[in-house]
């Protein structure tokens, strides 16, 4: 984070986290367990910064190997937003993420506790409202599928969106009170209400979701981690996904002279060595 430049033109920066499964390595308690697949739970997290219309400029991306509540990926997150924002205090900060209560707890309590605007994940608050839809209307409704189409269109474009929303799913909770799916998605959007300015959002040309995050957790960890066959214990995977972070970072040279110079050691050769040389 020591080194990290700002792109020209930057008005906005967004931070946001996900988890991703991950197959590991681990000691069988048992004989019959010795062909189970063990998953923990691996991290990736980016910052973005984003012009005054929008655009996005830049990508930094970070994964991490699986550890007790994401302390590590956490701690490299918070380290790299105060870096930029000592650098530049003006810049609007835009936390992003899905409704697990882990990651407010971060962003809300910990990362800049106070600032920034909080948003939840678009697309995830658009999987919950079809789920309470499915709910009352069944898979495959032809008017649930109108009704989510309509709901959708209103919670990103109408300036009170979330509140239809929660309306509407009061409505269907009183009509189906035996359904329970219905219930926990209208607690979902109560919960997370205030997250949900999507239209306002829009006007500002803030970020209203986390696809780059979603996007990290697939370049950097699936397509490498996750093939056919693949165990990784802590220490191998990690040194893949830092690699890789710094690589899709565009920020491999820094980050490779920074670990040389920690790591250079000098090297003697032996005395019984023999030099071989070309005639």
């Amino acid at each position: 984070s020591e080194q990290i430049t700002i792109p020209s033109g930057t008005t906005v920066i967004s931070a946001s986290f996900d988890g991703i499964m991950l197959p590991m390595k681990t000691k069988p308690q048992k004989a019959k367990d010795e062909k189970k697949t063990y998953y923990k739970e691996a991290a990736c997290a980016a910052v973005c910064f984003y012009d005054e219309t929008g655009q996005r400029l830049e990508t930094l991306r970070f994964g991490r190997m699986p550890e007790a509540k994401k302390v590590a990926l956490k701690s490299e997150l918070s380290q790299t937003i105060e870096k930029i924002l000592n650098k530049n205090p003006t810049l609007t900060l835009v936390k992003v993420a899905d409704g697990a209560r882990d990651n407010w707890r971060y962003l809300s309590n910990t990362l800049r506790p106070g600032e920034g605007i909080e948003v939840l994940d678009f697309f995830h608050a658009s999987d919950h409202l079809n789920r309470a839809i499915e709910a009352a209307y069944g898979k495959n409704n032809s008017t649930g599928k109108s009704h989510y189409e309509k709901y959708r269109s209103i919670l990103k474009h109408d300036d009170i969106g979330a509140k239809r929303v929660i309306r509407t799913l009061n409505y269907l909770h009183k009509k189906y009170p035996k359904r329970k799916q219905i219930l926990t998605e209208l607690k979902y959007f109560k919960n997370n209400l205030q997250r949900m300015n999507y239209a306002q959002m829009s006007k500002d040309n803030l970020p209203i979701g986390s696809g780059v995050t979603e996007a990290s957790c697939k370049t950097l960890v699936t397509q490498r981690l996750k093939c056919s066959g693949m165990r990784w214990d802590i220490e191998g995977g990690q040194g893949v996904l830092t690699a890789r972070s710094l690589i899709q970072s565009e920020r491999f040279d820094l980050g490779w002279n920074m670990l040389s110079n920690s790591y250079k050691g000098t090297i003697k050769l032996p005395k019984n060595v023999v030099l071989l040389r070309n005639k």
